[in-house]
């Protein structure tokens, strides 16, 4: 069993144990230059368990792990409810309620490696009242033995020196911890985002004409959307769906042909963090293929190639979504021409 009694002088000796590196990484878990709060959490002990007979106290031992689990899951509750992962507390006062000053050692140090565990066991938390001694004056301290991420530790969960004498009205009056958490405000999340390229909701087109004979055309073409204000980094989405359906299409002389396009799987790093400038840039960022088939008519034939391609940026607060397309198509001994079409249906859905 390893000890955990923590004072302030001890923070750096190998009493801590094994929950050493635990607490360390908790000291630096509160991101600097973030919006910083705290919020206190009061554990009573009901001391009127030791209450004898004419207001005299009876010297003895009581285990409070009930009231110490309730704390603790009051705490932890908080955490989950709240999605505060970045925190640590940073004072644990003891108090009696008619005693002026609390005491001196600060007891955070117990209380954090409970919060910050996986799963842990509360296997007592005892209190103890001694004497009186031959002035009428009693001694008190209050332990906890726990077990934390299947290691056990012996805790000091009172803030007092050992062996301060304490009034017998004192330890009737009631006491306390006071636990101090300072937290990191988690980022509001953003939600699900349906965002259309216009405001008719109508879809965005482009068309190519590749004449007959033998000749090729490449097309670039570039949808933009406004994402707007984000409270969180857009690389926080890791799903983008086409509202509708995104499809290619060409028409050669009586025939027609369709090919669907699948939603893309965005991965916005900073490698796709660019803002589109010309057709040179779409050839960087169209390597998506979606599309590559070739057509026959008897001798005649044609080719097409559809390649799509995203990026973003950020400008004047708002973050952008430019979808590329590079559409390249080549006739072979033909006298018509042909007609395609690339529809990016009417917007995109950004989800997690």
């Amino acid at each position: 069993m390893k000890s955990l009694l923590v004072v302030l002088s001890l923070l750096t000796t190998p009493v801590m144990g094994g929950v050493s590196s635990l607490l360390t990484s908790t000291e630096n878990s509160i991101v600097e230059n973030k919006a910083v709060e705290t919020v206190q959490f009061k554990h009573t002990l009901d001391m009127s368990i030791f209450a004898g007979p004419g207001g005299t106290v009876i010297a003895k031992e009581n285990d409070f792990s009930d009231s110490l689990i309730q704390i603790v899951e009051e705490q932890r509750q908080f955490l989950k409810e709240n999605k505060i992962v970045d925190f640590k507390v940073v004072k644990g006062e003891s108090w009696f309620n008619n005693l002026d000053e609390h005491g001196p050692i600060n007891i955070n140090e117990g209380m954090n490696a409970l919060l910050h565990a996986q799963n842990y066991q509360i296997n007592n938390n005892i209190a103890k009242v001694s004497g009186p001694d031959e002035f009428g004056n009693y001694t008190f301290s209050l332990t906890a033995n726990v077990t934390i991420d299947g290691e056990t530790f012996d805790l000091q969960m009172d803030g007092f020196e050992t062996g301060k004498q304490f009034a017998d009205f004192q330890i009737l009056g009631g006491f306390y911890n006071l636990y101090t958490l300072e937290y990191t405000i988690p980022p509001v999340e953003d939600g699900k985002k349906e965002l259309y390229y216009n405001s008719n909701h109508t879809d965005e087109t482009v068309s190519l004409k590749t004449p007959g004979f033998s000749t090729n055309r490449t097309l670039y073409s570039v949808v933009k959307v406004n994402v707007g204000k984000l409270n969180q980094d857009l690389t926080q989405y890791k799903k983008m769906d086409f509202l509708g359906t995104s499809s290619v299409s060409a028409t050669w002389g009586s025939d027609s042909y369709h090919w669907n396009v699948q939603n893309l799987t965005p991965i916005f790093t900073n490698d796709n963090n660019y803002k589109i400038q010309n057709d040179n840039d779409i050839d960087n960022f169209a390597t998506i293929e979606v599309v590559n088939d070739e057509q026959w008519g008897g001798l005649a034939y044609f080719d097409i190639i559809v390649k799509f391609g995203y990026t973003w940026y950020q400008e004047n607060d708002n973050y952008y979504i430019q979808i590329v397309s590079k559409k390249y198509v080549s006739t072979h001994s033909t006298f018509s021409a042909i007609y395609s079409t690339i529809n990016f249906s009417n917007g995109i859905r950004l989800d997690y």
